[in-house]
């Protein structure tokens, strides 16, 4: 054997000899797999909790190149991407009170966009770029949560809701035409139902109106399809997944579950052929978590990907191919993936708790456009 054909084995021999395989049938091992990129690199946003507060990092999705962008003393939260991925908006904690900023993805330029007294929270960027969402409690009259919109600058700030109940959690179609949000006006503060309206704010239609329960987890699918979890059940009891039109016709119940049984948290692939979701069981009050779960956007072929455990937020990988989910596994919460060859592979991401990086806890994370 010549000495290069050597040298190939027993580099495959000392990468064999590292890598310890891990299946759900080996859950009790808890043993997982160094997580290999074998994929283009995008960077990860998130917010962690550190010894003095949360800050905004970004990360190659490899693990390597981690770049703290923020380092108060105070707090900053839900990080969301420009659509050309070169800045990142964000809520910060500062004076008693959250406004909105921007920053680049270098730390460089951070810039102050709101100041209004009261809070402001949870930018999302137009898919052009040009307008930046948030919710508020900037109307003093009414100390409720409302939907506004500005300009990428921090110009032109306006109320689109004006409503004396909470209005949260708003989106933009894909188009940007317009805008999705939960609003727990209907029904006078017990439950939420999900609205769409126009890009300017105007004919805001309540979609969930003629049904009762309470909605959550909404998100865009399409320009005229929304996705979300209705359940029927007072205090999030008898949940199921469903799909509607944003005109509010074509209902569709795509999850199946009876009581005591909740289906919750949908996420759908990015190709949305397929749809994740978190599984209770909620007898007498109670909430146990049942695993988590995959199955095609028609709800077929469902089937378990990790099972029972306490399962923080779950989102896809960018391309589809695994789901990345925070963890609690002993007395710690991190942030792994799972493969959806069929393989049931399980990978712990980044690994910043064990790297001495003073992180804590690690919010939803992010990823570049």
């Amino acid at each position: 054997m010549n000495a290069s054909r050597l040298r190939f084995v027993l580099v495959i021999i000392a990468l064999l000899a590292c890598t310890q395989s891990y299946s759900r049938a080996d859950a009790g091992a808890r043993v997982f797999l160094p997580f290999v990129a074998h994929h283009l690199q995008k960077k990860v946003a998130f917010s962690a909790r550190g010894v003095t507060g949360y800050d905004i990092w970004i990360i190659n999705d490899d693990g390597s190149g981690r770049v703290r962008l923020t380092a108060t003393e105070e707090d900053e939260r839900y990080p969301a991407w420009s659509p050309d991925g070169a800045k990142l908006a964000y809520a910060y904690y500062l004076d008693g009170n959250w406004d909105i900023y921007t920053i680049n993805t270098d730390g460089s330029h951070a810039m102050r966009l709101t100041s209004h007294p009261r809070p402001d929270v949870r930018p999302q960027w137009s898919p052009d770029g040009s307008k930046i969402l948030f919710e508020s409690q900037g109307d003093p009259y009414w100390n409720t949560w409302d939907i506004y919109v500005m300009d990428a600058d921090g110009s032109h700030q306006r109320n689109l809701t004006h409503d004396p109940w909470d209005d949260v959690e708003a989106s933009w179609s894909p188009d940007g035409a317009r805008i999705l949000f939960l609003s727990n006006r209907r029904q006078h503060g017990a439950y939420y139902d999900i609205y769409v309206m126009n890009a300017d704010g105007s004919n805001q239609m309540c979609l969930t109106g003629g049904w009762t329960g309470s909605f959550g987890s909404a998100s865009w699918l399409d320009n005229d399809t929304i996705g979300f979890e209705r359940c029927e059940a007072p205090y999030g009891h008898l949940c199921n997944i469903w799909t509607v039109k944003a005109d509010g016709t074509g209902w569709t119940r795509i999850s199946n579950y009876s009581t005591p049984w909740s289906a919750t948290n949908p996420q759908w692939s990015p190709d949305r052929t397929r749809v994740i979701f978190k599984l209770f069981e909620t007898p007498e009050g109670n909430f146990l978590p049942r695993g988590l779960y995959v199955m095609n956007a028609d709800g077929t072929d469902v089937s378990c990907l990790i099972p029972p455990a306490w399962i923080g937020f779950c989102q896809w990988w960018r391309d589809g191919s695994k789901v990345v989910f925070r963890w609690l596994l002993g007395n710690d919460w991190n942030i792994y993936s799972v493969a959806l060859d069929g393989s049931g592979r399980i990978d712990k991401l980044f690994a910043l708790m064990e790297e001495n990086a003073g992180i804590s806890e690690i919010e939803s994370i992010v990823w570049q456009p």
